[in-house]
């Protein structure tokens, strides 16, 4: 007789993967153990996480579930309907989501239902009326740094709901050739011998990139020879303005924004220092980038956040205080300076990430508090 398979329900309203909680996301869904579980998903759109998961064999279903205001609530009431029939249909027995907006309706789910569910928190930034109704009917709340935990304090919150779970990285992707990183290297430096700087993030100021293009500006007058390439999205709004303050320093011949790509393990591995520049009131944890940054065994410059300090330490980055692009330009100068603090700091951080970032080790926690709220 065949094995019965715990079916997980998962939820993002991103149907994309431009974003590092929905790299993670595959990455878990990809490392399940297949022979326990299976993965359904639910998000907005259509897009490369969606197409991914659907390549692997499991169903995506799509729904617009809106903001929570009380002239929606014909839809709100839709909405859960909808996704209690869902749930008994597919026969789900834990439902793990990402955003609070989904996880409203969740709540009210398992209300209903009795199935539990997990909310996967990506961000500190609190979303008051949600949080408050949220963090009661959760089973468990993951986070991605203990700061997290301190989103939910107040209110009746126990913390025994909260585990801290490290994103991961999938190794493998950073097996690449050494001509292939070495093509990349040259893309950037047509030639030239010039140190390249990364930084790969959303195009929004919460995430520093306007203090990166200054910092790099800064280094640029002082006679550095650098490239400084920016991997990312963002609105229009925020493109424009970006491209119009590159232009207005008049760096563009060092600064380049690439927008979205599929090869940043390669384009990591071609970088000779990586930088991060974001805001203690966005980030929930260490960025991605941060990790894949390690893995690469990259030096990094990195803003003070909580998140970030609960991670990489003075071995293995500079850590500056968040929006100063005269301390980011005074460390980067110190690394591009300095090869040998560059290869300590690679070292080490590569050290770090094979014990603390393998994919098996995410996995097996997730997999471990699934069967925890199965059995209870």
């Amino acid at each position: 007789m065949d094995k019965i398979k715990i079916r997980i329900l998962y939820a993002t309203p991103f149907g994309g993967m431009d974003k590092g909680g929905q790299v993670s996301l595959f990455y878990l869904i990809n490392n399940l153990n297949t022979d326990n579980y299976t993965s359904l998903l639910v998000t907005l759109n259509e897009g490369e996480l969606s197409d991914r998961v659907k390549k692997l064999g499991y169903e995506v279903f799509y729904r617009s579930f809106g903001s929570i205001k009380p002239k929606r609530l014909l839809k709100i009431l839709s909405d859960i309907a909808w996704l209690v029939k869902l749930v008994k249909r597919e026969e789900i027995a834990i439902m793990h989501k990402d955003h609070a907006r989904d996880i409203f309706h969740a709540s009210i789910v398992s209300l209903i239902t009795g199935i539990p569910v997990i909310w996967h928190v990506r961000v500190t930034t609190p979303n008051p009326p949600l949080d408050m109704f949220n963090k009661l009917f959760v089973r468990k709340i993951i986070g991605i740094s203990n700061a997290v935990n301190d989103r939910f304090i107040g209110f009746l919150y126990k913390r025994v709901k909260f585990i801290r779970i490290l994103n991961c990285v999938d190794f493998k992707n950073f097996n690449i050739e050494e001509k292939v990183i070495t093509n990349q290297k040259n893309k950037f430096n047509e030639g030239e011998d010039a140190l390249i700087v990364t930084s790969s993030t959303q195009i929004v100021k919460v995430k520093g990139v306007d203090d990166f293009i200054l910092s790099a500006a800064k280094l640029l007058t002082e006679g550095i020879d650098a490239k400084f390439p920016i991997i990312g999205q963002g609105s229009a709004d925020d493109w424009n303005r970006v491209k119009n303050l590159i232009s207005s320093l008049n760096v563009l011949g060092n600064v380049e924004l690439l927008g979205y790509r599929n090869d940043v393990s390669a384009i990591l591995l071609s970088s000779d220092i990586v930088v991060i520049a974001s805001h203690e009131n966005f980030e929930g944890g260490c960025p991605r980038l941060a990790l894949e940054a390690m893995v690469a065994g990259k030096p990094l410059v990195a803003t003070n956040i909580r998140g970030m300090k609960e991670i990489v330490n003075k071995n293995t980055a500079l850590l500056i205080p968040e929006q100063s692009a005269k301390l980011m330009a005074g460390s980067i100068k110190k690394l591009l300076q300095n090869k040998e603090l560059r290869s300590i700091l690679s070292i080490e951080a590569k050290k770090l990430a094979s014990e603390i970032l393998d994919i098996k080790f995410y996995v097996s926690k997730i997999e471990k508090l699934y069967k925890s709220l199965i059995t209870s």
